[in-house]
């Protein structure tokens, strides 16, 4: 309730006044809405075509920073605001307003997908806006030689990955995993792990991860992993 009435006296000030009331937000050490703000941070950064790292060069700001704040694990100060929203070039208070829309049932056809760039590889998000979503759904695509980065990535709940072309080298836990089309591997997610491409060509698969205690996180490290 306290946070509604700030978000309304801000959208009555200054374009000053609105960076310091938007600020004061943050000093309410609510995690739900550090988290809320970075996952929208995020959908703004990407509908903009921004890596972290562009965007980074674009605010001024570290892409180590950004990437704290857009898993809700740091809250932007008075200035950091005021850097985000002139390197994504838009009003402070379009980075609090959400424009999304959660639905009981999401069809997606394939034309309206988004593909989001992340270094080399594309995601294509599938279950976006699924109301009281526990569950992500992406097919990501990887080029030929693409190596995942050298530090495994770690994050809660369950991940299950289907091969849906070329080949795929999953590594868990210190174990390899050979993925060609057809065949897939679930394992907890809490265990060290990332992906190469070892077809000749461009590898796809489909990679869906459930249970996790927070998903806009979590694709916050497998797409930083990639340099987004």
């Amino acid at each position: 309730m306290e946070e509604k009435k700030s978000l309304e006296a801000a959208e009555n000030q200054s374009e000053e006044q609105k960076l310091h009331n938007y600020s004061s937000l943050f000093q309410q050490d609510d995690t739900d809405f550090n988290i809320e703000f970075g996952i929208r941070l995020r959908e703004i950064r990407r509908s903009k075509g921004l890596t972290i790292r562009k965007l980074a060069e674009k605010s001024g700001l570290s892409a180590n920073a950004l990437s704290l704040i857009e898993n809700g694990n740091s809250s932007p100060c008075l200035n950091t605001l005021r850097h985000i929203s002139q390197g994504l070039e838009v009003p402070v208070a379009t980075l609090f307003q959400s424009n999304k829309k959660e639905e009981n049932i999401i069809h997606t056809r394939i034309a309206e997908r988004s593909k989001v760039p992340a270094g080399e590889l594309f995601f294509e998000d599938l279950s976006i806006d699924l109301t009281g979503n526990k569950m992500d759904a992406l097919v990501v695509t990887m080029p030929e030689g693409h190596n995942s980065s050298t530090i495994p990535i770690t994050h809660s709940g369950v991940e299950f990955v289907y091969c849906l072309e070329g080949k795929i080298l999953y590594k868990v836990n210190n174990q390899n995993f050979l993925l060609e089309p057809g065949d897939s591997i679930s394992f907890l997610a809490t265990l060290p792990h990332e992906c190469d491409n070892l077809g000749q060509g461009t590898s796809r698969y489909l990679l869906v991860i459930t249970n996790c205690d927070n998903l806009g996180s979590t694709n916050s490290q497998h797409l930083f992993n990639q340099g987004l």
